[in-house]
């Protein structure tokens, strides 16, 4: 396995995982009906990967919103990335957030504070 997709749906975020570019892209809403089953194909293709990771990892996420399921599996996505860090790839997280959603912005600093990993974080304009 070299990529991981989804397509995106106004329930769910497009995903694009290219593992020897080492970037991970989560676009759009998600708010799945089962998170756990949602985010489990993306958690193999991350052991998969964290194998042999790129030399740079790095992570963009752009959701507009998440549940508070998503929350735990997004929170549990940046402990597996920790891991891969701590194993010698780097990973950087681009948080993009409207740069008027202060919430999503404050949720970006919390999961950086929580994981210790390295965060950029992009206001985005009209989003």
């Amino acid at each position: 396995m070299k990529k991981y997709t989804t397509e995106g749906t106004s329930l769910i975020p497009k995903i694009n995982f290219d593992f020897e570019k080492g970037t991970l892209e989560i676009t759009g809403r998600c708010v799945p009906e089962n998170s756990r089953e949602f985010f489990r194909p993306l958690f193999e293709a991350l052991e998969i990967y964290g194998a042999a990771p790129a030399k740079i990892t790095s992570v963009s996420i752009q959701l507009e919103y998440f549940n508070t399921s998503s929350s735990k599996e997004i929170l549990d996505m940046f402990r597996v990335l920790k891991k891969i860090d701590k194993n010698g790839s780097p990973v950087t997280i681009f948080w993009r957030y409207d740069e008027e959603d202060e919430e999503m912005r404050e949720t970006g600093i919390e999961y950086q504070i929580i994981t210790e990993l390295k965060f950029e974080m992009v206001g985005v304009k009209d989003m």
